[in-house]
């Protein structure tokens, strides 16, 4: 019996859960408001969408300049953009791909991968249920829930120096069992030494840096679904519709593990959305709007920089 790769899995439950909502809300209705759209406000997401892919070059430039890499800023971007928008590759192993070029500019940058990718996505995560703490305390009673879950997790993350977690398996299961003969642990033990040695990207002073510098692109995402709602004549709040966004996204990446939240994060949107006021087939119209902008168009731009990048500008030695 053939087993279905994750791709197809992905897509059966993306299918799913569109014949889920248009058996619970009249599609036709989803489809009838977007004839009544207001086209300068869905021109207002565009702006918001472009600045949120670009301001992600704050909390990623910084991550390079911690690890002493001076990569020149239009090869850093042609990094950058695919780093982020190919996270929705199973795995995150879309993310090392372009990660795989800064040999260019740093021989053991091989070896640094993984810390980037981990410190980038953890403080990510960090900043995005901090953004849902802080709104909140404004408009929802979730706030100590978020705040425990945000205290755990950053707790969790400030741990990641690796110090104890290298030396704990390199002497309890890599030396007893003589697993260092095997080139596959002898490749992951120099992972995880390199790590230990770079681990300042880990301390708490750059976990905070990161958390506040993906503020700033959180709130441009978060804004592409004010503006959608706005554009079908929805009145809501933008502290509102910001922690309806970072709370389903939160709830999405903590239990779940689809690439970009796929499908719980949605339903929690429209779920959300419906308790707030919003007609069941507004929410999901302003949903489709949310996801064209910030995982169509973004997977979009980023395989089209990675492509260009890789034909054009990165170093063929690296390809």
């Amino acid at each position: 019996m053939k087993v279905l790769s994750f791709d197809t899995v992905i897509f059966l439950v993306i299918g799913i859960v569109v014949i889920l909502l248009a058996s619970t809300y009249n599609i036709s209705q989803a489809l009838a408001a977007f004839s009544n759209i207001n086209l300068f406000y869905i021109f207002l997401a565009a702006v918001a969408w472009v600045l949120f892919i670009f301001s992600r070059f704050m909390p990623w430039s910084f991550v390079l300049r911690r690890l002493k890499m001076k990569v020149p800023f239009i090869k850093s971007m042609s990094m950058m953009i695919p780093f982020f928008g190919l996270a929705f590759i199973p795995s995150s192993v879309g993310q090392l791909l372009p990660l795989q070029h800064l040999e260019e500019f740093k021989k053991e940058s091989r070896f640094l991968s993984l810390g980037i990718l981990l410190s980038l996505n953890s403080t990510y995560l960090l900043s995005i249920i901090a953004m849902a703490m802080i709104t909140a305390i404004f408009v929802s009673n979730l706030v100590l829930y978020i705040v425990a879950i945000f205290a755990i997790l950053y707790f969790f993350v400030s741990m990641l120096k690796l110090s104890l977690f290298y030396k704990a398996i390199d002497r309890y299961v890599v030396k007893p069992f003589k697993l260092k003969k095997r080139r596959f642990i002898k490749n992951v033990t120099k992972y995880l030494k390199q790590l230990e040695k770079n681990k300042s990207i880990f301390s708490q002073k750059d976990i905070i840096t990161q958390i506040l510098l993906f503020l700033p692109p959180l709130l441009l995402e978060a804004s592409i679904l004010y503006f959608a709602l706005v554009a079908l004549n929805q009145s809501i709040s933008f502290l509102s519709a910001v922690f309806i966004f970072s709370f389903s996204f939160s709830i999405g990446v903590l239990l779940f593990f689809f690439p970009g939240a796929i499908g719980p994060a949605d339903a929690s949107i429209i779920t959300l959305l419906i308790i707030s006021g919003v007609p069941g087939a507004i929410a999901v119209s302003a949903d489709i709007i949310l996801r064209f902008f910030n995982t169509f168009l973004t997977i979009l731009a980023s395989y089209g920089v990675f492509l260009f990048s890789r034909r054009y500008m990165w170093s063929k030695k690296t390809v």
